[in-house]
């Protein structure tokens, strides 16, 4: 938020604000307003206190996130939701208790538990020309939330990541993890990344169009055509084009030169007639 000062003069949301540091922090850098959201009293307690401490108004709610749309829109949305991978039927009991209720971070099998959903509907909380950043773990799928967002005509993009050791949860789980592929043997480093993803602003009804288009054009394709990826082609084109969008309005310079590779698109066969083929011979 500092480095990219999307939120002064803002109205900022916080989803699964856990002891309010990112709320407190915007309202520090002078955001219009800042509500906060936690499903757990203890930290919507928690919350509230370094907040008067702080000497900064944060509206800290208890609740589900999902509650948020009930006062959406907001300019700029920040979340640090549970992520933690867990096996199934694990509850976190045999975890330490000052890693918080297992609610904070348990997310189900794949980390996903409120990941999915909130990437899903993100758009519906934010105004034209909003922004989400998303903290997550990689054991949570960091392409998957990428190819959501940008499904729902985001520009996401990972714009920072760093590499922290394991804390007790993480911990208690890294054989499991080991065996199920996720994590290097031996490894007890988790790496963390931040995605930003902007709204498509007038894109958006456009992406919506492209995005329907392979299942339009199904009908229409003939047999004899190549197999085409049509969801991840007009995936490409959304993003690729949502960039221009940007590069238009910030300037060439903003934009890495590698944001848009070029798309290549699957070439389709020649129709040839009876009398050509016995005109070949």
């Amino acid at each position: 938020m500092q480095r990219t000062g999307i939120v002064e003069g803002r109205r900022v949301l916080d989803l699964c604000t856990g002891s309010g540091y990112v709320a407190i922090a915007a309202a520090g850098l002078g955001c219009a307003s800042v509500t906060a959201f936690d499903i757990c009293p203890d930290a919507v307690r928690c919350s509230r206190d370094n907040a008067l401490d702080a000497g900064v108004e944060v509206d800290v709610r208890e609740g589900s996130w999902t509650r948020a749309f009930d006062c959406a829109p907001f300019d700029v949305v920040v979340s640090n939701p549970p992520y933690v991978p867990a096996p199934p039927g694990d509850v976190g009991d045999a975890i330490s208790g000052d890693a918080g209720p297992p609610w904070a971070w348990n997310a189900g099998p794949d980390g996903r538990l409120v990941l999915e959903p909130l990437c899903e509907s993100a758009s519906n909380l934010l105004c034209t020309n909003g922004s989400l950043l998303l903290v997550q773990s990689a054991f949570a799928g960091v392409q998957r939330s990428l190819d959501v967002l940008r499904a729902s005509g985001f520009a996401a993009d990972v714009v920072a990541s760093r590499w922290i050791p394991f804390g007790p949860v993480l911990s208690a789980r890294a054989t499991w993890l080991e065996h199920t592929g996720r994590l290097r043997r031996g490894c007890r480093e988790e790496e963390l990344v931040v995605i930003r993803a902007p709204t498509g602003g007038w894109w958006s009804p456009i992406g919506s169009w492209w995005r329907s288009a392979p299942a339009r054009a199904a009908r229409n394709i003939p047999c004899a055509t190549p197999a085409i990826d049509g969801a991840g082609l007009c995936q490409r084109i959304s993003a690729a084009l949502s960039r221009a969008v940007v590069a238009m309005t910030t300037g060439p310079a903003s934009m890495p030169p590698s944001c848009c590779p070029p798309i290549a698109f699957p070439r389709r066969r020649a129709r040839v007639s009876q009398t050509q083929r016995r005109g070949r011979g």
